[in-house]
């Protein structure tokens, strides 16, 4: 069975929602928040290494480590490279959005983040 720990890296999707980030681990399906960016970064890469490392340690199934996170988590994740990978204007981060403009008018700079976890010492 094909799984995270086969691949060697799992993929870490960050996002805003209100005053909050979430995290969620695409292979693995865990799922984290936090109102603080960084420690929820930290967190994340922890709990993502902390299971891997429990599953294979314990002799675990295998099946364990290949738990997609629900398809509306993925469609988000597809969403925001396609979003990233589209040519635009070096400022246009900063043109007024009314969703998503504060008092400013200003949108929030941070729209997501991924990052990859590397599994080589779980």
């Amino acid at each position: 069975m094909n799984n995270i720990k086969h691949h060697g890296f799992a993929q870490i999707f960050f996002y805003p929602k209100g005053d909050r980030y979430i995290g969620v681990c695409l292979e693995l399906d865990i799922v984290d928040d936090s109102k603080d960016f960084p420690e929820l970064r930290e967190r994340m890469v922890r709990n993502v290494t902390s299971y891997v490392s429990h599953v294979v340690e314990n002799g675990l199934d295998r099946s364990l480590l290949n738990r997609p996170a629900p398809k509306e988590y993925w469609e988000m994740f597809r969403s925001y490279i396609n979003q990233i990978q589209k040519p635009s204007s070096s400022a246009s981060w900063m043109l007024p959005n009314s969703r998503s403009a504060s008092k400013t008018g200003v949108r929030p700079v941070f729209q997501g983040a991924v990052e990859s976890v590397s599994l080589a010492r779980c």
